[in-house]
């Protein structure tokens, strides 16, 4: 990696964290709407700190 003031930093490892499981999404399955236990998702307005 490479920083605008120019320092570079090598890393043995890449964590992507760019936040495409930050909104829950259940699945297109006809009728889950109707499923009584309903879907296990996060609570609201939960962010990660790590």
């Amino acid at each position: 990696m490479r920083t605008a003031s120019g320092e570079t930093f090598q890393f043995g490892v890449l964590i992507p964290a760019v936040g495409q499981l930050s909104r829950p999404s259940g699945p297109g399955i006809p009728g889950i709407a109707d499923f009584r236990a309903g879907l296990s998702t996060p609570p609201s307005g939960t962010t990660s700190t790590t």
